[in-house]
């Protein structure tokens, strides 16, 4: 028998098989073949081909006794079988088959069925309302999440918004969002966004904001395309922008750079956003060029302490010995400082080669992190 024949997909087609037939008994060897014709192993593609119907053919004769002696065994409480007769015992079958509906299929009428029948763009304001009392009165308490996210997707699919309206159907939105989560199914993020824009357009910019953010969570957890995503991150931060708070949208500016670095494919960019990122958190924090600046100022005073510096008594580092260790180290720091923030007062000069590049690294540095530094305070305080 094929390694990826899945038997519990031919018990359900084989009860459907029997109660569609007259007095509930059909051929197996057909019934069996059929099942092939339907769901073909994964090595047998084309389906139109005589081919095909072959090697199908001759699968099914391979494991026909197989499936027969397997039935006897496990379903012989509702399966008679005699040959290739299989007869399905009414009672005990019919039993079995209620016992495969969900609790909400065993409640549902006639007119709730043909009700879900309906495609989204089929749902006028009336079918509308029917499929909300659906959903209140059978569908939360008994209904699955994949019954739920249905019902909730032909409730919300085709909505549309109108001017002044009441917002009673949000819940269906919110809902239908985190049931696709939980469905993991990609374009649920749009029901958070349809009431983030809803908010949005009552200009109540921080209500939209946190839909927009669940709708990015919803996105991530789908894995949606990362374009996308960095289309709401941008629409959180301008929402929060528009609502005066900057701490929030100093996150979100972070969070959208974070994107386009993830998505970047010059290394140039990538490279640029890097130093922004690990040094300012793209011009947000000045806190943090300011650590960085202190870092390389304290770097550059151990390397000048030990290169060594032009003083007005002349040479000194730690390997000169006109000088106590700790008058050296301070020196070296007088003339990193007075370097990093080229001031340049003449008084210490670098000494070698290697004191010489360093000191005009230093230059250059302090001017970028002090230029740096003045920009990330404007952005974070002056806004």
């Amino acid at each position: 028998m094929d390694d990826s024949f899945d038997y519990d997909e031919f018990i359900k087609y084989l009860k459907e098989q029997i109660n569609s037939s007259e007095n509930q008994e059909i051929n197996g060897f057909e019934a069996l073949y059929d099942f092939y014709i339907d769901f073909p192993p994964e090595y047998l593609d084309e389906n139109e081909s005589e081919f095909f119907r072959e090697e199908i053919d001759n699968l099914a004769q391979d494991s026909i006794d197989y499936i027969q002696n397997l039935l006897q065994e496990r379903e012989s409480s509702w399966l008679e079988i005699k040959g290739q007769k299989w007869k399905g015992r009414a009672e005990e079958l019919n039993d079995n088959v209620n016992d495969n509906e969900s609790s909400l299929a065993k409640v549902l009428t006639s007119s709730d069925k043909a009700l879900l029948q309906y495609t989204a763009n089929e749902i006028d304001n009336d079918r509308r309302k029917r499929l909300v009392n659906l959903y209140n009165n059978k569908v939360s308490s008994l209904g699955t999440d994949a019954e739920k996210y249905q019902i909730t997707k032909l409730i919300v699919d085709k909505f549309t918004y109108l001017e002044n309206e009441k917002d009673e159907h949000e819940i269906y939105f919110i809902m239908a969002g985190e049931l696709g989560v939980k469905q993991n199914d990609k374009g649920c993020y749009r029901y958070f966004e349809k009431v983030a824009k809803q908010y949005r357009s009552k200009y109540e910019y921080e209500l939209a904001a946190e839909y927009f953010n669940k709708a990015i969570d919803a996105a991530e957890k789908c894995h949606e395309d990362f374009n996308l995503i960095l289309e709401l991150v941008r629409s959180v931060r301008i929402q929060y922008e528009l609502s005066a708070n900057e701490e929030k949208a100093a996150e979100a500016y972070l969070k959208e750079n974070e994107i386009k670095y993830r998505t970047c494919n010059s290394k140039r960019s990538k490279f640029v956003h890097c130093i922004l990122k690990n040094t300012s958190d793209y011009c947000q924090n000045p806190y943090k060029v300011a650590k960085w600046s202190i870092i390389v100022v304290c770097v550059s005073t151990l390397i000048f302490s030990i290169f060594g510096i032009k003083g007005p008594c002349g040479e000194q580092s730690f390997w000169y010995e006109n000088k106590e260790w700790f008058e050296v180290l301070w020196d070296s720091l007088y003339f990193s400082i007075i370097t990093f923030t080229t001031l340049g007062y003449g008084d210490f000069s670098p000494n070698g080669i290697v004191s010489r590049v360093f000191a005009e690294l230093l230059a250059i540095s302090g001017l970028l992190l002090t230029s740096l530094f003045l920009v990330s305070l404007v952005r974070k305080y002056g806004r």
